[in-house]
């Protein structure tokens, strides 16, 4: 390690400074000294104190319990939309077609959320990379990723998802309340041919 410019970026070794602020590795923070099997640099020309310690500096996350407490309550409410869903699925078509409803919704579900899905954000995630671990044959994993844009892309895709699904349930909503009920309907219908094959036979009798 020198205090030079000459510091390599493949040589990803993150230091936390004692001012609080992290370094790509000890050569970036200039320490020429290692104490303590290497958790501990000093002599860092570009920190004030001097001192550095291996590993990112700790930081403070203030809405991690509300974080955690609304996605509970989405994952929560999000699972109490299953069943309704579904039976507003079968009993919007008659009988010979319930089967095939199911099947068809759960194909949607596949090509438009379980298989594009892990795609978009995959890619999104990448795309958020700083500092790629790699050799000269292929790309390896990420070391460091711009938290801000991750956070940023992540939960704006969920959210762009989220708003469709609600827009479309809420069309869903709409039409099925103008569905009739098939059973109630075919109820009706076979009332109304009994009803008529009585009056026709009462209208026969009567002629008799």
């Amino acid at each position: 390690m020198t205090g030079d410019c000459h510091c390599d970026p493949k040589d990803y070794f993150p230091v936390c400074g004692s001012d609080g602020r992290n370094f790509h590795s000890p050569c970036y923070a200039g320490c020429k000294e290692v104490v303590r099997n290497g958790r501990m640099y000093a002599n860092c020309t570009v920190i004030p104190d001097g001192q550095a310690s291996a590993g990112l500096c700790p930081f403070e996350c203030n809405t991690l319990i509300p974080y955690l407490l609304l996605n509970v309550l989405g994952y929560a409410s999000g699972s109490l939309k299953i069943m309704p869903m579904f039976l507003a699925t079968i009993r919007s078509v008659e009988d010979r077609d319930k089967s095939t409803a199911a099947g068809l919704k759960a194909i949607a579900a596949s090509l438009l959320a379980f298989i594009p899905a892990p795609i978009v954000f995959g890619k999104m995630i990448d795309t958020s990379c700083i500092l790629w671990n790699s050799d000269s044959s292929r790309k390896g994993s990420c070391s460091l990723y711009n938290i801000a844009e991750l956070r940023i892309g992540m939960f704006g895709t969920v959210l762009i998802y989220k708003a469709a699904a609600l827009i479309f349930i809420l069309l869903a909503l709409w039409k099925v309340w103008s569905i009739k009920d098939w059973e109630e309907l075919r109820r009706k219908k076979t009332d109304r041919i009994k009803m008529n094959g009585d009056a026709e036979k009462a209208v026969s009798t009567a002629h008799k």
